[in-house]
């Protein structure tokens, strides 16, 4: 065996003991999910609520409020008679119930629990303006989530090793999401049809129109099916993910074609992911970045991710705006082009 299979060999073996060690994770992860009691009073406050008259909107609490069962205020006024409805109703014993509180696709009780909340975390990705705080409310879940796995006598030794219990967290509420996603997240809305068709429409555009340097196009193509895939992702950090190895794959090639080293700039970067959309045509990029955001934290939308999502929507307003000015050719042209396309297409 010479040097240069012995070397693969070790990277195989590398690779394999790594993907054992992650998957020994998953077992764990998924044996609290089951199993591990987190018992939960769920409630609406509703925007009637009296308490909240003298406080500004920036500090209002979500709409959605979860608190350890504890501190159920439905226990306080409850009589025997109705004790089992609240119970029922609003309590959560385990994170498939707490999961299920979104999911009860059989109920269609306007008034029921899952039935509002399903149409606030709905509200919010169709909107976008995250009114009603969804991201707040897994928050204060994954906080009591995080108090149980801190608890040794509980976890019988489970989660001994907390170094990586922020890895823990995120992977249990990436679950959580998961299963939830089918319920909450909207059907094709105007934005999102609007934006796809006006993309089409586009699809003349050239690399050379929008001002990106000589780099080998045809190399883009990774990075144009990875914005595609997002609307298949069924969790935020999938859907993250996608955007992140697209970017990756446009600095990449920008790196090989220009024979740079370093990451690349704005200048660079801006135009190029701007044309790899353009290229994808998008069905629901509206709804899947309002999606990403509802389950985002403003605190999470100040690292590398948040700034990623920032770019995206920047390129998303630059193709709604585009027009014969940034393409530097006549009106007439811009029309004829565009019209050429929205019937070859039937829009």
């Amino acid at each position: 065996m010479n040097l240069r299979c012995a070397e693969k060999l070790l990277e195989k073996v590398k690779y394999d003991l790594s993907d054992i060690e992650e998957a020994k994770k998953f077992v764990k992860i998924e044996k609290f999910i089951d199993t591990e009691k987190i018992e939960v009073c769920i409630r609406l406050k509703e925007e009637k609520d009296e308490k909240d008259k003298n406080v500004s909107e920036k500090d209002k609490l979500p709409m959605i409020i979860v608190n350890d069962i504890s501190e159920c205020c439905h226990q306080k006024n409850a009589t025997e008679e109705n004790d089992k409805k609240i119970k029922s109703s609003s309590h959560a014993m385990f994170i498939k119930d707490f999961i299920n509180k979104f999911c009860d696709s059989q109920n269609q009780d306007k008034n029921s629990l899952n039935f509002k909340m399903k149409n606030y975390v709905t509200q919010d990705i169709i909107n976008g303006d995250r009114q009603y705080c969804i991201y707040k409310t897994m928050k204060m879940y994954m906080n009591l989530v995080k108090k149980r796995i801190k608890e040794p006598i509980v976890n019988e030794g489970l989660f001994n090793d907390l170094t990586n219990i922020g890895e823990i967290l995120e992977k249990i509420e990436d679950h959580i999401i998961r299963q939830i996603y089918k319920d909450i997240f909207p059907p094709e809305q105007k934005e999102d049809i609007a934006f796809y068709q006006r993309t089409k429409c586009l699809d003349w555009v050239t690399p050379e129109q929008l001002d990106i340097k000589t780099i080998y196009t045809n190399q883009l193509g990774f990075a144009i099916e990875s914005i595609r895939k997002i609307d298949e992702a069924r969790s935020v950090l999938d859907k993250l993910e996608l955007i992140i190895c697209a970017h990756n794959s446009i600095n990449n090639t920008i790196k090989f074609s220009l024979g740079k080293e370093d990451d690349s700039g704005q200048d660079e970067m801006t135009p190029i992911l701007q044309y790899i959309i353009l290229k994808a045509h998008p069905k629901r990029m509206h709804s899947n970045i309002n999606f990403i955001k509802s389950f985002f934290g403003d605190s999470n939308l100040t690292d590398s991710k948040g700034f990623l999502l920032s770019q995206i929507e920047s390129a998303l307003s630059y193709i709604n705006n585009l027009d014969y000015k940034h393409l530097k050719i006549t009106k007439e042209e811009f029309d004829s082009k565009y019209e050429k396309s929205r019937k070859k297409y039937n829009f």
